[in-house]
């Protein structure tokens, strides 16, 4: 048998950190908004957190269709083990301004939070951005539907929907 040896490095300067932790979907969606906006395709981040929720950077998957963007799990788990983040936010938009989760949605968080949970890395939430209107708040969240179980919700003042 031969022993492998991986090493995972950094490239470049890590992104700039946000100082205000996010520590609800509110937080998120003002978070998400600032970087993809109004875009007219379909957005999926991923906001790698610290301990104390505060971003350590973020990625953007997939300028999708108007109704979807596809990302593997294991690019997302890369991602995470060289940050160093200790949980991750998703967060996508619909530009069609649908505010329903789709299958496709549950599904891929489900699974993206089994993979990672091999890490100790929990998914928060999953946030969904739409446009804001006269009866919306312009977002939502798996968390917040009961759609995203888990740990967190027995610890107080870490996520709170």
């Amino acid at each position: 048998m031969q022993l492998i040896r991986v090493k995972l490095s950094r490239r470049g300067k890590p992104p700039p950190r946000e100082a205000k932790p996010l520590t609800s979907p509110s937080d998120v969606s003002d978070f998400v908004r600032r970087r993809i906006g109004r875009d007219a395709s379909e957005h999926l981040l991923v906001i790698l957190l610290d301990p104390h929720c505060v971003p350590l950077g973020f990625l953007e998957y997939g300028t999708g269709h108007a109704d979807r963007c596809r990302i593997a799990p294991a690019e997302v788990a890369r991602a995470v083990l060289l940050a160093n983040a200790t949980a991750v936010i998703l967060a996508h938009n619909h530009p069609s301004g649908s505010h329903l989760f789709s299958d496709d949605d549950e599904a891929f968080t489900r699974s993206l939070a089994r993979a990672l949970a091999l890490f100790e890395v929990e998914v928060h939430d999953h946030v969904l951005v739409t446009p804001k209107g006269k009866y919306s708040t312009g977002y939502d969240s798996m968390r917040v539907r009961g759609m995203l179980a888990g740990s967190l919700a027995a610890e107080p003042g870490r996520w709170s929907p």
